[in-house]
């Protein structure tokens, strides 16, 4: 599905009535805007979306990341236990498994976090 641009055609009387959208529109078009007026509008518009759809990239990067990093630490706890390592050792455990498996470290320590439960309940 592919993303675009929301602008919002109304008269300058509502749109100072109206506070609250209900969503967030990239700009807003009046019917009296120049044809100068209009493009500028939707220049503006147009970068708006761009900055909010990088922002949600973003977003949605560091979440993942922060996920990833939930299932090291919990895989690195389960190395400890099961193998007797110290938490440094785990973590390079982890990096050369996912090296050597050509895997994100994320996945490999999900993997193991998910077989420990597995078996140990």
């Amino acid at each position: 599905m592919r993303r675009l641009p929301t602008y919002w055609l109304c008269s300058e009387d509502v749109a100072l009535k109206q506070s609250d959208w209900g969503y967030a529109p990239d700009g807003v078009l009046f019917p009296s805007m120049t044809v100068s007026e209009l493009k500028l509008a939707l220049q503006w518009g147009l970068r708006t979306f761009q900055q909010r759809k990088h922002w949600a990239e973003e977003r949605e990067q560091l979440l993942m990341r922060l996920e990833e990093r939930k299932w090291i630490d919990q895989a690195k706890a389960v190395l400890c236990e099961v193998k007797g390592i110290t938490e440094a050792e785990a973590y390079d455990f982890l990096r050369k498994q996912a090296m050597n498996e050509r895997k994100r470290i994320g996945d490999i320590a999900a993997s193991i976090v998910k077989v420990y439960q597995l078996i140990h309940g």
